[in-house]
């Protein structure tokens, strides 16, 4: 299991920096802003969804899809050139700081689908986009693993009857590599939400392709 992420880094000056009327700059109220919510995601980070533990003997391929996944999230939250971001309050300083900061939900669905898929498919597996209620405010996305022999169309997949086959990597809410199996992730974020199976799309709205 990889350490948590680090939730915000702080720019912190000597002294505040004044504007013209001697109040604070745009900058250190920006600071102030991020403060706060680093404060209020200590608070309510107790409330961000655990998956259920799997049982690993369904298949023997979890094992190494789970260990993937944590060398995956591990990369991710450990790199000198980005701040990486989870949660709620992640996606508002991710807002506030511009391009320095990443963690919206389609940001670690495209990375997790980039660096994970070459080594899923060499296990026999495949991997595609997961989404709900795209469009709207609830809008959430992940990674999905399926096995193409049990589910030969995975577009399929959100017109079965429960229990759906498949796995969602989703490391948004904590910044940890968290597998559910696909029925326990909707019901994790509201039984009631239309789910979606599609491809993953990077920053420029084009599918990304991953050799």
């Amino acid at each position: 299991m990889s350490p948590p992420v680090s939730f915000l880094t702080l720019q912190t000056h000597d002294r505040p920096q004044t504007g013209i009327h001697g109040g604070m700059s745009f900058s250190s109220r920006q600071n102030w802003w991020v403060f706060l919510l680093a404060a209020w995601g200590c608070l309510i980070s107790a409330c961000a969804p655990v998956p259920p533990p799997l049982d690993l003997s369904r298949d023997p391929r979890l094992i190494e899809v789970q260990a993937l996944f944590a060398r995956t999230v591990d990369d991710i939250t450990h790199r000198d050139d980005q701040q990486w971001q989870r949660g709620w309050t992640g996606n508002m300083a991710v807002h506030l700081s511009g391009k320095r900061w990443r963690g919206l939900c389609y940001q670690w669905q495209g990375e997790v689908y980039r660096l994970i898929t070459p080594g899923v498919r060499q296990l026999g597996l495949q991997t595609m986009g997961v989404a709900l209620d795209r469009g709207k405010s609830t809008e959430h996305h992940a990674v999905l693993v399926y096995d193409p022999l049990v589910v030969p169309d995975a577009l399929a997949i959100p017109a079965m009857p429960p229990p759906r086959p498949g796995w969602v990597l989703d490391a948004w809410a904590r910044g940890k590599p968290d597998i559910y199996l696909l029925d326990d992730w909707v019901k994790a974020h509201g039984a009631r939400r239309k789910l979606e199976v599609r491809a993953v799309l990077g920053d420029d709205l084009k599918p990304i392709d991953v050799p």
